[in-house]
């Protein structure tokens, strides 16, 4: 019976010891392997109609910039700059009829920003302005009409133009569309393969004629291969389009078998690819384990250049689409800290290899300013002692910042030996500066146009108007039941205007509510009612009509209805 259980026990120490052991994983780091070039790391900022308090707090801008470390942000284009077309005239900028007011908004923001050091502000489109659509509105999908190609990218260029000129800001790469398959209540526009590319070649011309010089990206749908590679073929495989400056970007989805298959399909092509937009991720540490796990997928796996998140701040309501709640960072801010502070624009992803699957490795070095950036994520239960080895160069002395459960990038102070143990579920990231630098690309983008003005002269009216075409009654009609809209027009008349001349019949058809169609055709709606623009709702009938089942769950159509 001894003899067992010194046999039981020696047993037990064996395990032990094997299994404390495998919990020793070697990383190694090769400088002279190079991947992708990376432009930057940050977030979006939505056009708010009236933006929340915190958006006025210094605090805000400064965690985000001098903390956090962003430096990119990402913007919504605003098409109501152009309403009502500007002139019949798509080679020449009426400025006057370009309202500026709704550019103003974003720039306040924007400038915050740029005053802390951000110098990537790029663009991206949720519709064209509403003259220039199948459906002559913003929401809802719609296309844009095939004789406006010209008109849509003169609008853009008004922009990126403007924003220059207005307040000094370089738009240094716009998004043709985003999320471009997508009907959506709110903004939204359709393209297929071929008019994403029409839109391509529309902004290449115009571009080049007005002496623009901004990225174009596409097709910035979600991480699905397929369909992201069919959307971009056209593109590249047109005489004139394939030679476009710019990149493809996407929104985050699959996740690494996907991303790699992208990387692997695109590499002949010797473009960037950036992730412009993720969220979804809860504002706990296991949330924000998950997101720094996904940023690996992105930059390692699919060698992306860029990284966004959706928000950089939204209320503690939504904090699984933003990094901050308020002016407060969530667990999510300190995981993506790791990369967005010491993984600067310039820097290229070098090889780093680890000998244990739950522990991912990603490694920096930026040539112009000599540092190297590690960044180690133990998703792993068990502690990990990691063993570093830097091959072709001495190691050197890191600077170490850890972050888990209840450590919010903290600092380890120095670190000279070559191993370091890594609780579990924790990131770890190793910065040395102070290396030999090096001539390399420049990590500044260029102007975005050449046009100069006169000192103290800006382009387009800033006359206030009101900052939501839609209105009540479009917001009522598109997002309520139809008792909510019946209870709305209690006291109302039925064909009330929104600020572009719309009634509740073209946002009720533009819906396909079939419902609050015919409830509205009951109490005298007028179909033949003219907007602005003269358009009327027998209009918005024949050109588009997503029509949703009815109370009694019968799909209905515009035919059945008028």
């Amino acid at each position: 019976m001894k003899r067992t259980i010194i046999h039981i026990c020696l047993i037990l120490m064996l395990v032990c010891h094997i299994q404390l052991t495998a919990q020793t994983v070697k990383v190694s780091i090769d400088p002279k392997i190079t991947y992708q070039y990376i432009e930057g790391f940050g977030a979006c900022v939505i056009d708010f109609t009236d933006p929340p308090a915190f958006f006025n707090d210094p605090k805000l801008y400064d965690l985000a910039v001098n903390d956090l470390g962003m430096s990119m942000l990402r913007m919504s284009f605003p098409q109501e700059i152009e309403e009502m077309n500007d002139n019949e005239d798509p080679d020449h900028f009426n400025w006057q009829a370009f309202n500026m007011h709704y550019l103003e908004r974003r720039m306040k923001i924007a400038l915050e920003f740029k005053k802390r050091g951000v110098d990537r502000f790029i663009f991206s489109t949720w519709s064209p302005s509403e003259f220039i659509k199948t459906n002559r509105s913003t929401v809802q999908g719609g296309h844009v009409r095939m004789d406006l190609y010209d008109e849509y990218a003169e609008n853009i260029a008004a922009c990126i133009i403007a924003v220059k000129q207005n307040w000094g800001i370089d738009v240094g790469a716009f998004s043709i569309q985003n999320e471009l398959l997508f009907i959506e209540p709110y903004k939204s526009c359709i393209y297929n393969p071929y008019t994403a590319r029409e839109a391509v070649r529309a902004l290449m011309r115009k571009f080049e004629k007005e002496g623009i010089n901004c990225r174009i990206q596409l097709p910035e749908d979600m991480m699905f291969f397929n369909r992201m590679y069919n959307y971009i073929l056209p593109t590249i495989n047109d005489p004139e389009t394939k030679n476009f400056i710019g990149d493809f970007c996407t929104h985050r989805q699959q996740e690494w078998d996907e991303v790699v298959k992208w990387k692997n399909a695109t590499a002949p092509l010797n473009r960037q690819t950036w992730m412009t937009e993720t969220s979804g991720h809860q504002a706990t540490w296991d949330g924000a384990l998950k997101l720094a796990n996904d940023m690996y997928d992105y930059l390692v796996g699919g060698n992306m250049s860029a990284w966004l998140y959706w928000q950089i701040s939204d209320n503690p309501s939504s904090s699984e689409y933003a990094l901050m709640n308020g002016t407060e960072p969530n667990p999510k801010y300190y995981a993506s800290k790791h990369f967005y502070r010491w993984v600067r624009p310039g820097a290229k992803r070098i090889e780093g290899l680890s000998s244990h699957p739950n522990l991912l490795v990603s490694a920096f070095k930026h040539e112009q300013e000599g540092t190297l950036t590690l960044v180690l994520i133990n998703r792993d239960d068990h502690e990990l002692e990691i063993q570093l080895d830097i091959q072709n160069e001495k190691q050197g002395t890191f600077e170490a910042y850890r972050s888990g459960a209840n450590e919010k990038c903290i600092s380890l102070g120095k670190l000279t030996r070559s191993t370091i143990k890594i609780p579990a579920k924790h990131i770890v990231t190793l910065y040395r500066k102070g290396g030999k630098a090096t001539t390399a690309k420049s990590d500044k983008w260029p102007e975005s146009c050449s046009l100069r003005l006169a000192k103290g002269e800006k382009l387009g009216s800033f006359e206030a108007i009101s900052p939501n075409a839609d209105g009540e009654v479009g917001n009522v009609v598109r997002y309520r039941s139809l008792e909510r809209i019946q209870e709305f027009f209690k006291d109302k008349d039925i064909d009330t205007e929104s600020g572009n001349g719309w009634t509740a019949l073209y946002w009720a058809i533009v819906a396909g509510k079939t419902d609050v169609i015919e409830w509205l055709l009951q109490q005298g709606a007028n179909p033949a009612h003219q907007a602005k623009d003269g358009w009327t709702p027998l209009h918005t009938a024949a050109a588009a009509f997503t029509g949703e089942k009815n109370s009694e769950g019968v799909n209905k159509s515009k035919y059945d209805v008028f």
